[in-house]
């Protein structure tokens, strides 16, 4: 028991780490001079890291699948984050980023993954899964790879990472949905006669 909430917390940690590191940049008059552009470049990028992390992790290590409610709250957390910090340097302007949201692909389709990650965290919790039921709650949360897509194409559309992140993280992604793709064709498949 102990061994699993030392786990938990450390997992929380390293995920509240990269909004502690760009807060402590707050001293340092040239960030504070104009710091939108980073945070907002900065709180994508990792919404999209830690998307990741919950879809390859438990595969990886299956004992860490009890943390993918937290951490994916996390990563809606970052993209909330994300949208709040891009109104922000627009002033919150909401006639025009919802203009700027309709005319440009690449935040229509992070606009898209936002709206995906805050259902999903809105439905998270246990009363949600209990008015859902069960099947209806699973199959709803399967939107977490819908979510991650378009935050991996609004990220590279952006033009947000480098080329080496931009290969790597839809590696990653590849990797995730074929795992995703490989275990929904072998629980479909009727048993051998």
């Amino acid at each position: 028991m102990l061994h699993r909430r030392l786990v938990w917390w450390a997992a929380f940690f390293a995920c509240l780490a990269p909004a502690a590191l760009l807060s402590t940049r707050f001293d340092d008059p040239g960030f504070t001079a104009n710091p939108m552009p980073e945070v907002i470049r900065s709180s994508g990028l990792w919404s999209l890291r830690i998307l990741l992390a919950v879809l390859l992790l438990p595969r990886i290590v299956p004992a860490l699948a009890s943390l993918r409610r937290m951490v994916g709250l996390w990563a809606a957390a970052y993209a909330a984050l994300h949208l709040v910090a891009w109104a922000r340097y627009y002033r919150f302007d909401w006639v025009f980023l919802l203009d700027e949201a309709v005319m440009r692909l690449y935040l229509t389709i992070g606009s898209l993954g936002v709206l995906i990650l805050a259902l999903l965290a809105a439905t998270s919790y246990d009363a949600a899964h209990r008015w859902l039921g069960t099947a209806g709650w699973r199959r709803l949360h399967l939107a977490i790879y819908p979510a991650a897509i378009a935050g991996y194409v609004h990220a590279a559309l952006a033009l947000r990472m480098g080329r080496n992140e931009t290969v790597l993280y839809g590696a990653l992604l590849a990797i995730a949905l074929v795992w995703r793709l490989h275990r929904g064709v072998i629980s479909s498949t009727p048993p051998a006669a």
